[in-house]
């Protein structure tokens, strides 16, 4: 539907705005592959952050690594891939680093903290980073696509 927006309105490049109630990964996918820049916020679904601990938003992935960086520094190096759901899934995490951690416990109840980062994540970071970026040029916005 947006590709034929961009034909009538005769745009060069076509942006769409929602709220976190439209976020889908595919559809994030899909529209970045047509060449359509989406702007919408991530959902709040971490069980850690309603539990007060750290969420995954707070890690942060180093792709020349591909490694996530936890929040006392500690690396958490890949580990294998599942297929879930049809989702390609990367799970990394370090054992040996979260058990001396000083910051353990708003981490992980578990031995270590596992990040699980989808095939296609990068593309819904940069949506995110676009909201980042300029979060008042797409604040008041209520919507769907």
């Amino acid at each position: 539907m947006s590709k034929q927006a961009e034909e009538v309105l005769e745009l060069d490049k076509l942006e769409a705005v929602a709220d976190r109630g439209y976020f889908d990964g595919g559809e994030i996918l899909a529209y970045a592959e047509a060449g359509v820049a989406v702007t919408l916020p991530k959902p709040m679904t971490s069980n850690a952050k309603a539990e007060g601990r750290f969420g995954k938003q707070d890690f942060a992935y180093l792709p020349d690594e591909d490694v996530y960086r936890c929040p006392s520094g500690q690396l958490l190096p890949y580990h294998y891939t599942n297929i879930e759901h049809g989702m390609t899934l990367r799970c990394y995490w370090s054992t040996a680093a979260c058990q001396g951690c000083a910051i353990k416990s708003p981490c992980t109840p578990s031995k270590e903290r596992r990040i699980t980062r989808r095939e296609h994540e990068h593309v819904v970071e940069e949506v995110q980073r676009r909201l980042d970026s300029d979060p008042d040029d797409h604040a008041p916005y209520v919507g769907g696509w």
